[in-house]
Order: structure tokens, then C-alpha cells, then sequence
């Protein structure tokens, strides 16, 4: 979950579990601003949808935008993978304005954040 963990490192995102492969879709419209491989992170993209607002999705197996591309919501711009700093396949999922973490399960519809807090 999305804060505080018991040994006292923050975890900005949700992590989302999925099969290897899995398709990540844009939430919104916006732009690739980055993507590439991180140790920790493994193979990531990060989205820019204006006003400050900032999605970045972790741990993937392959992106499917390159950087300055624009995006529609709903594309297809990433697939679930296990690389990085990671115990199994899944989406870590973070949302940030002007620089500032926020909670991704806010983003989400009512149905969605219910089966997410579930999961």
C-alpha cells in the first residue's frame, strides 16, 4: 500500500499484481517525459499529463512508447514484468502533483479502488 511501511521507509505508489505481460494502458492523456532501467525501479516509463500531474509505472517487462511520444488514455504503453528491485510480476503504480506523492488509489473510480483495497 501507498505510505509509511513497518520499517519506516516510505512507499510512494500501490503495487498492483498482475501476470508477467500483462498490458499497462495511459490512465489520461499526456506525454512520455522518461522512461529506461533502474536497479531498484527495473524498467519504467513515466507519463506527464499537464497541470503537474505525473503517473510513473515500475517494474515493467518491456515499454511500448519512446520518450516525446504523446498518449491518449486507454493506450497501450507498457507490459507487466518482474525486473528491478521486485519479489514478483506487478504494476508499482505512482501518482504525483507539482512533485508531491499522492495516494494512486484516490485516481480511481469507486468500484476499482474496492477491488484494489482487496486485493
Amino acid at each position: 500500500p501507498y505510505g509509511p511501511t513497518p520499517n519506516g521507509v516510505f512507499h510512494s505508489g500501490i503495487d498492483i499484481p498482475a501476470q508477467a505481460g500483462s498490458s499497462i494502458s495511459a490512465p489520461a492523456d499526456g506525454r512520455v517525459v522518461e522512461s529506461g532501467r533502474d536497479q531498484d525501479k527495473g524498467i519504467y516509463v513515466v507519463l506527464d499529463h499537464g497541470g503537474g500531474l505525473v503517473t510513473r509505472y515500475h517494474h515493467c517487462q518491456e515499454v511500448l512508447v519512446t520518450e516525446g511520444t504523446s498518449v491518449k488514455a486507454g493506450d497501450l504503453i507498457a507490459l507487466v514484468g518482474n525486473s528491478g528491485k521486485s519479489t514478483g510480476p506487478h504494476l508499482h503504480f505512482e501518482v504525483s502533483q507539482d512533485g508531491v506523492a499522492q495516494d494512486p488509489i484516490t485516481y480511481f473510480d469507486h468500484s476499482l479502488r474496492e477491488a484494489l483495497t482487496m486485493a
